[in-house]
């Protein structure tokens, strides 16, 4: 193996692992946001872990966060503005 397909390789790596590290911290704060909007429309036990989980099935899927902080404004609409909620998402990202 050259020299360049190990930095190729190194390089490879690295990339990886910085998207699994921003998919793990959206992960997290999608979580957080999900609770905390679950918990604004009245919702607990079972009912915000399903809330929940369809957010992070969001996540996992082609629409990514964006699409997943869109449905956090339609469910709190009239709640909560949407610049707020993006407010907390970005606090809760560490």
């Amino acid at each position: 193996m050259t020299i360049f397909e190990t930095r190729r390789k190194g390089c490879e790596a690295l990339f990886a692992r910085k998207n699994e590290e921003s998919y793990y911290r959206q992960a997290r704060a999608l979580r957080h946001i999900g609770l905390w909007a679950a918990a604004t429309m009245g919702k607990a036990g079972h009912a915000a872990e399903d809330y929940v989980s369809n957010l992070l099935g969001c996540l996992a899927r082609a629409s990514g966060v964006r699409h997943a902080l869109q449905q956090v404004e339609t469910d709190l609409q009239g709640l909560e503005d949407a610049q707020a909620i993006r407010q907390k998402f970005s606090a809760f990202m560490p």
